[in-house]
């Protein structure tokens, strides 16, 4: 009965993602190259509204605290890295890893193709998971366990509301107007189901939503099925024994990908009236889409657990669950993103 409700909220989670045209890499390419910061104005009122229902819950003073364990990470080397590298990869293949995992479930062959290659790099990156523990580091740092979840709320508020106020500003400057979240659209409807089913999620769980750590122990079950022992993971596998140990069919936070790829293709299929079936529309066509796809997917990846998380468990859930690192995190993939956007434009500009 656990893993079918937990299935059920994944696939109402992909529905709405896809039904409102919900994402984070698409958003954020406009944000960077064309100043429109409608997309990213959505995000953010998506935090405001996990933020304000999660952080009673997970405060152990507050009369609301339910047994929830936050995305609280050390501030670290890592964390820098895989939010640069992150960003790299989400604009060279096109999408994040929930827009990867949309893709899929739309049928489209580089949203496959692109979780394939985050399972290789995450597997990758969990080889490599005891040098990037080593490396230089400082504590976790929670605005909840230091200010209270009231205090910890109005930070997390003041700092949305001032990153909305920037946004706003961008637009308008370039503009000269703005354009509107309208509270009666499919894409704020959208934002609001996809918060409450991420609290639910959390709820359900014991923590919140995390995408990326899945790919890591589907390749080192891979691994395990197909006879290679020329790698170790033993570091990587003690933090994530129960996941490894279990079969991905009945592991949670696989189910979730699962019912999240399922979700999308039904709602594709509703909306479109026809199968899911066909290609993303690119610039880009042959080999080189086929190249950008695969560094993209490796990339996203490997940084993915490296950075303790992508878009969703890095920043969604890691600023949801008020750690710090979330904010360092955001700030190098945004970097990240400019640079992938400069790198993708140049071999667009080649192909033209």
């Amino acid at each position: 009965m656990d893993l079918l409700l937990l299935g059920l909220l994944s696939l109402a989670l992909g529905a709405s993602f896809v039904a409102s045209g919900f994402g984070f890499s698409g958003a954020w390419r406009q944000l960077l190259e064309q100043g429109k910061t409608h997309g990213t104005r959505l995000q953010l009122i998506l935090l405001a509204q996990l933020v304000t229902m999660l952080y009673p819950l997970i405060d152990a003073q507050s009369p609301l605290h339910q047994p929830i364990q936050p995305f609280v990470r050390p501030l670290s080397l890592s964390v820098v890295f895989g939010g640069l590298v992150f960003g790299i990869g989400m604009q060279l293949a096109g999408s994040c890893t929930s827009g990867s995992l949309g893709n899929a479930g739309r049928g489209h062959w580089n949203g496959w193709l692109a979780l394939l290659m985050m399972i290789v790099g995450a597997t990758l990156a969990a080889y490599h998971f005891d040098w990037w523990q080593a490396q230089a580091s400082w504590l976790p740092f929670s605005w909840v366990v230091h200010l209270g979840w009231q205090g910890g709320l109005l930070t997390a508020l003041l700092l949305l509301v001032s990153a909305y106020g920037i946004l706003v500003y961008v637009e308008y400057r370039r503009y000269g107007q703005i354009t509107p979240v309208k509270l009666n659209s499919a894409a704020f409807f959208g934002v609001v189901l996809i918060a409450l089913l991420l609290m639910l999620l959390t709820l359900w769980q014991g923590h919140p939503w995390g995408v990326t750590v899945p790919f890591a122990t589907i390749g080192i079950q891979a691994m395990d099925m197909l006879g290679w022992q020329g790698w170790t993971f033993w570091g990587f596998s003690a933090e994530y024994a129960h996941m490894i140990e279990m079969p991905f069919w009945q592991e949670p936070m696989t189910l979730t990908l699962m019912g999240f790829i399922v979700g999308a293709a039904i709602a594709h299929s509703v909306l479109t009236k026809r199968a899911c079936t066909g290609l993303i529309k690119s610039p880009l066509t042959g080999r080189r889409n086929l190249l950008l796809t695969i560094v993209g997917g490796l990339m996203m990846g490997y940084a993915g657990i490296i950075g303790f998380g992508c878009n969703i468990g890095a920043f969604v859930s890691g600023l949801s669950s008020a750690s710090l690192h979330s904010l360092i995190w955001l700030i190098f993939a945004l970097w990240g993103n400019w640079l992938g956007l400069k790198v993708r434009n140049k071999i667009i500009k080649s192909v033209a």
